[in-house]
């Protein structure tokens, strides 16, 4: 069965969500992307994953990415807590029974924030490399001066914000983008689920990006958040059914805070893969769902 889109008011707008799955049975997993991509984007790792067990998988995307319809104003974003806050509003409006809780990188951070205050809506977490930054630069980007100095000066946002965002065709994004930056080793396949959901027709011709360049610089300098706080809250929510992987290529976390996360958890719940890189859910599906069907308890 193919994918199916549905549309979910909260209260300023609505949120976009990729159903995988039999969407008359009760959700199960809650996915939640990384910056700049959207729920559609991890279908080669989703989909197989429901086909095989059978389970209902909802894939979000969080506000001002994918097709998700809530303001997305990059002036106002000074954390991730206004993304967290959609996930927690989806959550207590449309899920009644506990799902897990999975995300990548940015939306790893957002699941751990959102677990930590979602209650019993949440039974388990799995967090795939999450930006987990040391104090100081958390501090700093606390500041809206620091969030606008690393906007200029930090590379990966700063190219974010000059991005490219329109183009003739979704067959021209296609061959921009394949084999290139965060793309490069990315399977064709799970390019073009990306592409799918990031960009949509232009009035006028061509295909536009739907995730704007400002509100992707925006959400990589929007870094002030604890997530170390936050993860001591989603411990407690999920009886400890937790697993945090971190990744060994193009990661932003370094070692102090993975021993850091290591300590707080435990370290059967939090891993560390070498050879894996920041983008291992799209590039390595097989081993990203053992995790998952871990965290959903479905081998035992």
């Amino acid at each position: 069965m193919r994918f199916s889109r549905k549309f979910y008011d909260l209260p300023d707008g609505q949120m976009s969500a990729v159903h995988f799955g039999d969407v008359a049975a009760p959700p199960q997993l809650v996915f939640i992307h990384g910056t700049g991509f959207h729920g559609l984007a991890y279908r080669s790792l989703l989909e197989p994953l429901s086909q095989d067990s059978g389970a209902h998988i909802i894939a979000l995307d969080l506000r001002g990415h994918g097709m998700t319809r809530l303001p997305a104003d990059p002036d106002a974003l000074p954390n991730w807590q206004p993304l967290r806050d959609d996930v927690l509003a989806f959550l207590r409006a449309y899920i009644d029974a506990p799902v897990v809780l999975a995300g990548h990188s940015l939306g790893a951070g957002v699941c751990l924030m959102a677990a930590a205050q979602a209650g019993d809506k949440v039974r388990g977490l799995a967090g795939f490399d999450p930006v987990t930054l040391p104090l100081l630069p958390r501090l700093a980007l606390k500041t809206r001066a620091g969030r606008a100095f690393a906007g200029k000066n930090l590379s990966l946002a700063r190219n974010a914000g000059k991005r490219r965002a329109d183009f003739d065709s979704f067959d021209a994004v296609f061959e921009r983008y394949q084999g290139r930056g965060a793309f490069r080793d990315m399977p064709d396949a799970a390019l073009r689920d990306y592409i799918e959901g990031a960009f949509v027709l232009r009035e006028g011709g061509g295909v536009t990006l739907t995730c704007a360049p400002l509100w992707e610089q925006a959400t990589f300098v929007a870094q002030g958040q604890d997530q170390f706080a936050a993860a001591r809250g989603a411990m407690e929510n999920t009886g400890g059914n937790i697993q945090i992987v971190y990744a060994g290529k193009r990661s932003p976390t370094r070692g102090p805070q993975r021993a850091k996360m290591r300590k707080l958890l435990g370290a059967e719940r939090v891993t560390y893969h070498a050879e894996k890189s920041h983008f291992f859910p799209l590039e390595a599906p097989e081993f990203s769902r053992g995790i998952l069907r871990s965290v959903l308890r479905l081998d035992s």
